[in-house]
């Protein structure tokens, strides 16, 4: 991970299937990598659920649907919380403790915390156009193009 964020990636993150451990696991190893590596919740009015992206449109997913193991706590449908991960106080991706991977190929398994495929798409999308956003804005504020 710290190489593809010195590589200039973007990182997209998930916890496949959603599993509690498995989002306590990543968030320890995170905090090993670097010193400079933080989560910050997104805000509801992050483009990455409004879809309000400059230069483009992408989906509003401010209220997604939930896979089954997950309507006890949330009712059917709310807010997938979000994170950015900042390294160094930049942003260089976005983590989510709940499934949305699964989603994207329609893949179900019993237990899955996660969002239905319809709006895991939409919010993959989002990313992918934000990523993109503040890659062509950073490209465009130092002066150079961008690179693929």
């Amino acid at each position: 991970l710290l190489d593809a964020l010195r590589g200039g990636k973007y990182l997209f993150v998930d916890v496949v299937s959603g599993n509690k451990d498995w989002d306590d696991s990543f968030r320890g190893a995170l905090r090993q990598l670097d010193a400079g590596i933080t989560l910050e919740k997104l805000s509801r009015s992050d483009p990455v659920f409004t879809g309000e992206i400059p230069g483009t449109q992408g989906f509003d997913a401010v209220k997604v649907n939930f896979r089954r193991s997950l309507h006890t706590r949330f009712s059917t449908a709310g807010r997938c919380d979000l994170y950015a991960i900042l390294w160094k106080g930049k942003p260089v991706g976005v983590y989510s403790a709940y499934d949305i991977s699964s989603g994207i190929g329609y893949h179900y398994f019993p237990d899955c915390r996660g969002v239905t495929p319809q709006h895991a798409r939409e919010l993959a999308m989002n990313v992918f156009l934000a990523a993109y956003g503040w890659k062509v804005s950073a490209a465009a504020s130092s002066g150079g193009g961008t690179k693929g």
